[in-house]
């Protein structure tokens, strides 16, 4: 993206935006409701949780509630996280022929493969679509 093409200039002024005095003044109060509500499921479960995916769920959910703004119930926002990963997991695997790869998956379903991911990307589109911003 050329500095001072179309493009360039909307990103600017969407990051001017979430990086603004007052966007950043509003984060601390909305993160602590989220970190708030997470500590208060992950203690209501006696057994034990496995930390590393348990932070990845707690980053996604602040992001979609902080960052962007969106209220998704919660069975919702597990879903949306598991198509998120899935397609991280697939998008950002080395195109090496290894078991358990993401490109090992995609290689023997062949077509499958691409539509599932084609799908999940479409998933988490009309997951983020069907929210309402936060008021």
């Amino acid at each position: 993206m050329p500095i001072g093409s179309p493009t360039c200039l909307s990103a600017f002024q969407v990051f001017s935006k979430i990086f603004s005095h007052e966007a950043l003044e509003s984060y601390p109060p909305k993160i602590q409701l989220v970190i708030q509500d997470t500590l208060r499921a992950w203690s209501s479960h006696p057994e034990a949780i496995n930390v590393y995916q348990e932070a990845q769920k707690l980053t996604f959910r602040m992001a979609i509630r902080v960052l962007l703004g969106f209220s998704i119930p919660e069975e919702d926002l597990g879903h949306l996280f598991e198509v998120y990963q899935q397609f991280v997991d697939n998008v950002f695997s080395l195109p090496v022929d290894l078991p358990f790869s993401g490109y090992r998956r995609v290689s023997t379903q062949g077509l499958g493969g691409e539509e599932a991911l084609l799908k999940s990307m479409m998933g988490l589109e009309k997951g983020l679509r069907s929210t309402q911003p936060q008021q």
